[in-house]
């Protein structure tokens, strides 16, 4: 794995987060602004569908990430650099994976669209 390789899986967990924290909120503003909060789906409102559909698949994408995490480390001429970058993979997706659950809890414990 290259330069370019390592770096995306260091800063993979980092950037799922962002993607998420970004469809989540415009999701969010869009329903909201457009259609009230969206019909029922299933007990919650749409927001909440979404932001929890969003929420699986970027703590599924974080959890790969740090199971691929070993792969970063490999091919690398010097072992500590190889340590290095997979436990500041792992870190990192982890971190993002509270962050994720953080921006998901605000759509269950506020109202939609208040």
């Amino acid at each position: 794995m290259g330069f370019l390789g390592r770096a995306t899986l260091l800063l993979g967990g980092l950037i799922v987060w962002g993607l998420h924290f970004g469809a989540i909120y415009a999701a969010n503003t869009i329903l909201c602004t457009f259609h009230g909060g969206g019909p029922p789906v299933g007990g919650f409102s749409a927001v909440q569908a979404i932001v929890a559909g969003a929420t699986l698949a970027a703590a599924a994408a974080l959890l790969s990430i740090a199971a691929f995490a070993g792969a970063g480390g490999r091919g690398t001429t010097d072992p500590e650099t190889g340590r290095f970058v997979v436990r500041v993979t792992r870190g990192a997706a982890l971190l993002a994976l509270l962050a994720v659950a953080w921006n998901a809890l605000a759509a269950f414990v506020l109202p939609a669209c208040a």
